[in-house]
């Protein structure tokens, strides 16, 4: 009977003495291991309180900033993973230590993105245009894919797409085979959803081929390394464990960014080489629109009007080659009209650059049908 009691007033103090550092503790901003925000301590009000939005806001505060959450966290992966958990959040724990998103349904957005992009190329004809769909790691790295695992046919998809929107005289560029064929290593990050250098590179080279250009790679002295590197995926699926990605990339001495008419000293932020948000150091990760120029002797005095995803921010570098001036517009940050931007008339030919999921479910795409 004395045991008990000693196990009921351990239990009252331990709860006493977290609900104090709870209480008195300062809040976190930012979580590096999930790459988020976290929620802070909503201000009172009557009106939320009856309305029922300040306990769900508290709610929110006190899960994000409870004591130790993020060794709790690793805790529950640990268990998971010996459970023989085998995902999470919707993140698929793959062979050799890779994740991958499940993508086993086309959301509706994907026919209405199609359409904005048909309409777009029918009403600028007169440019020559290209869709580039990136593919996601799961439909390249087919050996490190789980069983079970009955993602969408990428491959189905992106010859389906490119065979409706050739009838608008918009090129698809397939760089899936050429993935699949690639000598590179290390095509896709394990623990984030993008595309590596490398893998970039190799999409890059199947770009050339429909260009009849000759792909330039960079000298290897201008290849600079980070380590350390976890990604969107590694946040989501909450499992703590595993080898860390590296990221690469190439000083392009040639090459310049411009945002906001301020002049950049290179094509990468550093800053965020020492932060969780480590990709975001290509291209100054999605300004609205930039610049591009480049003093590169192959470089012919054309103009590229990009319209893209994150995917693009790794493979543009390597254009810089072919083209005097890019630029850059990811229609998630930019408020402009596409229509005014168009009728600027500066630009020589169009390059769409969107990952199959990405494209599948991204409202902004629809800014390119609208006119208004």
């Amino acid at each position: 009977m004395i045991f008990r009691h000693v196990y009921l007033w351990v239990f009252t103090l331990l709860l006493i003495m977290l609900s104090a550092a709870d209480a008195f503790g300062s809040s976190r901003v930012f979580s590096a291991m999930e790459n988020r925000y976290l929620a802070q301590r909503p201000s009172f009000d009557w009106a939320d309180l009856l309305q029922g939005r300040y306990a769900a806001d508290f709610e929110a505060y006190v899960d994000d900033q409870f004591v130790g959450r993020e060794a709790w966290m690793r805790g529950k992966a640990l268990a998971e993973s010996l459970l023989g958990k085998t995902e999470n959040n919707g993140i698929v724990f793959g062979r050799d230590g890779w994740l991958f998103r499940k993508f086993i349904a086309l959301p509706a957005q994907y026919e209405k993105n199609l359409k904005a992009l048909e309409s777009f190329a029918r009403l600028y004809s007169g440019l020559p245009m290209q869709f580039l769909m990136a593919p996601n790691a799961d439909a390249v790295l087919r050996d490190k894919v789980p069983a079970g695992l009955y993602n969408l046919d990428q491959q189905v998809l992106i010859e389906e797409a490119f065979s409706l929107l050739s009838k608008a005289d918009l090129v698809g560029v397939n760089v899936l085979e050429a993935l699949r064929a690639s000598s590179e290593p290390y095509l896709y990050y394990r623990l984030d959803h993008h595309w590596t250098t490398n893998g970039a590179y190799a999409a890059y080279e199947a770009w050339c081929l429909t260009k009849g250009l000759k792909p330039v790679r960079p000298d290897a002295s201008l290849l600079h390394r980070v380590p350390d590197f976890r990604g969107t995926f590694f946040s989501a699926a909450k499992r703590f464990d595993g080898a860390a990605d590296e990221i690469l990339y190439y000083d392009m001495p040639y090459a310049t960014a411009w945002i906001d008419g301020v002049k950049k000293d290179s094509l990468y932020d550093l800053s965020h080489a020492e932060g969780k948000d480590k990709y975001s150091l290509f291209l100054h990760g999605n300004p609205g629109r930039m610049t591009l120029q480049s003093t590169h002797p192959d470089a012919a005095d054309r103009t590229l009007l990009v319209f893209k995803d994150s995917y693009a921010n790794s493979f543009l570098p390597f254009l810089t080659a072919h083209f005097r001036t890019i630029e850059v517009i990811d229609l998630r940050h930019y408020n402009g009209k596409v229509s005014d931007l168009m009728a600027e008339g500066a630009c020589d030919e169009v390059l769409l650059l969107y990952s199959v999921s990405n494209f599948a479910e991204e409202k902004s795409v629809l800014k390119l049908a609208m006119l208004d």
